[in-house]
């Protein structure tokens, strides 16, 4: 849970920071940021951060279908 917060906090520390410059830069400078805090704090390769980030987004998704079908959608978080 660290390791994701982390991972996006940089992510939008620099995407933020490059963004002015160029959108599509800033994003992906920011993605290869949470590939290396995942590579860093788990100790696993490029691909295998790849694999996590994969994942992470798969829960993501999940964990909003089901908090829409209660009725907490996004709109009350």
């Amino acid at each position: 849970m660290l390791a994701t917060f982390l991972a996006l906090l940089i992510f939008f520390l620099l995407a933020r920071l490059i963004s002015p410059l160029s959108h599509l830069l800033g994003l992906l400078i920011g993605f290869v940021a949470v590939l290396w805090v995942f590579k860093e704090i788990f100790d696993v390769g490029w691909l295998s951060a790849l694999g996590i980030a994969i994942v992470t987004f798969i829960i993501t998704i999940i964990l909003l279908i089901i908090l829409a079908a209660v009725g907490l959608g996004l709109g009350l978080l």
